[in-house]
């Protein structure tokens, strides 16, 4: 996904904390990325469209 390349090099894009699960989502259109930031790297949960990816 563009948009975790892009967060992990500018912070930028549509992230927002989850509440109920640590981590971080990002939105990239229709599709969302749940992700941790470990030492300045992103590390990917789990990814897919949106509606079954909570």
């Amino acid at each position: 996904m563009d948009a975790l390349q892009k967060y992990e090099q500018d912070g930028s894009g549509d992230v927002k904390k989850l509440v109920n699960r640590n981590g971080y989502r990002i939105r990239a259109g229709d599709y969302r990325a749940i992700f941790k930031v470990e030492s300045g790297e992103v590390i990917v949960l789990d990814a897919g469209p949106r509606g079954g990816i909570y």
